[in-house]
This record gives structure tokens, C-alpha cells and sequence, in this order.
């Protein structure tokens, strides 16, 4: 029988907040000097315009070229214009010539906007950019550009994610098996799958016309942050939401199966609702460990934040194995908040997110952490990309080398203004 109140995975205040207490406090992360200028990479996509931009994607291409993707916003026709930004990067750390134009991809004009959902990296190192694009209030809809290995837009990638006019918003896209790619759109709280080919149709024999509905009405008003295609066409969702009446903030992971029908053996009922007494449980990253467990980083709330980072096992159980009861906590600064994960071969967990305090500015840092196998941390860095300006660092790949790479912005408050900034690692 289903519970009514989701506290399947609730814990204690007490336990929560002693997590942060469980941990090491080594020092071992560096920057690797062999990449860009003392192991960082800063760029812009233009001098004029008050630019300002940020990354929120990394990928490694096959060829082991660094691919980040990210926005740009400048002055344009009636206020600032947002568009996408992508760098190529050698393994160098230094712009890739054969990449777009001189290393970068400019997805941007005066009079419009496309607003970044997220990214995928297909297996040949193409790219698909999920995005809103937005020419007036009446005219909008949900939108992917792909651009080749080498950062040229694929003008035959031609895709239709429209399903009501003018009200369709993009929610996530994942790679599927067989070469498909899945679009989760929504119009309000109503959430419907698009499956496509690789051209860019809509896959038919999925749905009718390639389109299917999935169903999480059970959940008040969901925000997602990822999407995933597991074994057997199975489908993970994964998302935060607020719990009536008392707002307190919550993370879900809810499965379905091929038939976009919710998975019962998941959860209950096909859904996992976690919770933590005393504050909120926010979710911004998802990482699929080979075995089959589900990595979510992100953040508890209550005076401030802490970095969270919790496994569930293959069926939707919190992970007694990991950290304290399943769950992970640091808190090093006021706001803490885990962004983006990898795995490494040996089991070993990397994070990067950011660190800074209740304040403007906030003094927001990098922050960079390495976990065991179980959950217990062994390293952790607060860095910038530029001292005395606010960094974020969005997401992070692993190179095979063990290197990690990641991805996010550096911020200067005074003028509003951010670049593109990446950095190599050696964890």
C-alpha cells in the first residue's frame, strides 16, 4: 500500500547534521599545470555588448577533444539577448582550431533568444543543445540544434517538439539505445516523452506519431534535473518538488518501464521520495554507477546549505552501505551545493559544485570533492578561476588519465559580467 506522506527516506536532524562531521579533511586536489594557463581555461564570445557568459556542460569527444557548452547574453534590439555558447578544447587546454570558428560555436542573434535546457554528446561526438527558443511571447517553442564533432551546425537535424503551440517547454534530453534520443517537453505540469531518430523525426513506432505520455501527477508540481535511459528501455527520472502543506522541499527519483508505465518494483509504487527533517532536500546531478546505483548530488537547505551527495541501490532503497544511512553531508561555507558527478574506474566519486556565504557578493568558490567508494569523503578544494572573482564549477568528466575536468563560470558582482571557465584537476 502507498504511503500517503513521502517519508520513505527520511532521516533524523540530529544524524543529518553530525554527517558533516564524519569527514576528512585532506587537502590533496591540484590544478594540472599542463593545461591552459596554470590549469584553467577563460574565455568570452564577444568585445561589444556588455557580454557576459557561463557553462553548464563538459563532454569528451572520442577523439579526446574537451567540448563545453554554456550561454552568452549581450545588448541586443530591446534589451539583452540570450543565445548558446560552445568551446572546443585541445587537450591542452587551449582552443581547438578545428572546432567551429576558431575553437567556439555562436548560437546568439539580436532579436531573440534561446534559452539552454540542457546537452547531450552522442556516441560519434556530435552534440545536441536542448533549448527554448523564443522570438515573442506568441511565438516560442522547444528547440535542439546538433552540431557535428567538429562544431558545425547540422542544418539537416531538423526536430518537432511543439505539441500545443506556444506552450511547449523543454524539459530534458538523453541519448537512448539504438541511436534514439529522448525529449522530455512539458505544457504546465503535463510531461510527455518525444522519441527521436537520428535525424531529428519523431521516432513512430513510439507512441502515436512519437509521442507518449508520462505521467507524474503523483508528484505536485516537479521540476526535473535529469533523464536517463536504463537496460530494457526502463526510464529514470529524477527531480525535486514541495510537499503539501507544509512546502518542505523534496527529491524524487521515480522509474518507469518500456511502456512509460511506472515501475512498481521501484520505490513505492515506482517512485522514491527523500526527505530530511529539518530543512530541504534539493537535487542538481545524477550519476549511474556500473552496478546499477543511483549517485544524486546536490543540497540540504536549513540556515544555509550543505553539500549533499546520497546512492540508492538498483530498486530505490537508500544505500545503508553509503556515507551515514545512504547520505553524505559537507558544509564548508554558508551555501554549499554539489552540481556535477563522475566515477571513476576504481569506484571513487568526484564532484564539483560551490561554496560561498549568505551574502552579496557571496564570495561563491569552486568546490571540488572526492569521495570513496562508500560514501566517505578523502579530498576536497574551494578554488576560483580568477582570484577575487565568484566561480561555480557546473559539471565534471573524467578524462581516461584519471584527470578531471570541469566546467562552470567566474563572475565579477560589480558589473554583472561572467566568462566561460574550465579547469583539469588532478584528484
Amino acid at each position: 500500500m502507498e504511503r500517503s506522506a513521502p517519508y520513505f527516506c527520511r532521516l533524523g536532524l540530529g544524524i543529518a547534521v553530525g554527517l558533516s562531521l564524519l569527514v576528512s579533511t585532506i587537502f590533496a586536489i591540484s590544478f594540472d599545470g599542463t593545461f591552459g594557463s596554470g590549469g584553467k581555461f577563460i574565455t568570452s564570445f564577444s568585445d561589444t555588448g556588455t557580454p557576459s557568459s557561463g557553462a553548464s556542460d563538459v563532454f569528451l569527444q572520442p577523439s579526446g577533444r574537451i567540448v563545453i557548452i554554456g550561454t552568452h547574453t549581450q545588448d541586443g534590439v530591446g534589451g539583452r539577448k540570450v543565445g548558446l555558447s560552445l568551446a572546443g578544447l585541445t587537450s591542452a587546454g587551449v582552443l581547438d582550431s578545428g572546432f567551429g570558428t576558431g575553437g567556439k560555436v555562436l548560437v546568439w542573434n539580436s532579436t531573440s533568444q534561446r534559452f539552454l535546457n540542457n546537452s547531450v554528446m552522442m556516441s560519434d561526438g556530435s552534440v545536441l543543445v536542448l533549448h527554448q527558443q523564443w522570438e515573442t511571447a506568441a511565438l516560442n517553442r522547444p528547440s535542439v540544434v546538433k552540431l557535428s564533432p567538429d562544431g558545425q551546425v547540422d542544418v539537416t537535424f531538423n526536430t518537432d517538439l511543439d505539441l500545443v503551440p506556444n506552450q511547449t517547454n523543454p524539459v530534458r534530453i538523453t541519448n537512448g539505445s539504438g541511436g534514439k534520443v529522448y525529449v522530455l517537453v512539458r505544457n504546465g505540469y503535463q510531461f510527455s516523452l518525444v522519441r527521436l531518430n537520428a535525424n531529428g523525426s519523431r521516432d513512430t513506432t513510439f507512441g502515436p506519431n512519437g509521442v507518449r505520455s508520462l505521467n507524474l501527477n503523483r508528484i505536485f508540481q516537479p521540476t526535473i534535473f535529469d533523464l536517463r535511459e536504463l537496460e530494457g528501455g526502463k526510464l529514470l527520472v529524477a527531480g525535486t518538488y514541495y510537499s503539501l502543506p507544509t512546502y518542505e522541499g523534496l527529491t524524487f527519483v521515480a522509474r518507469f518501464d518500456s511502456d512509460t508505465n511506472l515501475d512498481r518494483s521501484f520505490g513505492i509504487q515506482g517512485v522514491t521520495r527523500i526527505a530530511i527533517a529539518g530543512g530541504s532536500v534539493g537535487g542538481d546531478a545524477l550519476a549511474l554507477q556500473p552496478d546499477g546505483k543511483i549517485l544524486i548530488g546536490g543540497y540540504w537547505t536549513f540556515l544555509g546549505s550543505n553539500a549533499l551527495l546520497l546512492r540508492l541501490t538498483p530498486r530505490g532503497r537508500l544505500d545503508t552501505s553509503f556515507g551515514t544511512g545512504g547520505i553524505a553531508m559537507s558544509a564548508f561555507n554558508d551555501i554549499n551545493g554539489i552540481r556535477g558527478i563522475a566515477l571513476a574506474p576504481d569506484g571513487k566519486i568526484l564532484v564539483s559544485g560551490g561554496s560561498g556565504d549568505k551574502a552579496l557578493p557571496s564570495n561563491q568558490r569552486v568546490l571540488l570533492m572526492k569521495y570513496s567508494a562508500n560514501g566517505m569523503r578523502e579530498s576536497s578544494l574551494i578554488t576560483n578561476f580568477v582570484a577575487d572573482q565568484e566561480a561555480v564549477g557546473n559539471d565534471i568528466v573524467l578524462q581516461p588519465d584519471g584527470k578531471m575536468v570541469i566546467a562552470g563560470h567566474t563572475y565579477v558582482f560589480a558589473n554583472n559580467s561572467g566568462q566561460f571557465a574550465a579547469a583539469r584537476l588532478v584528484p
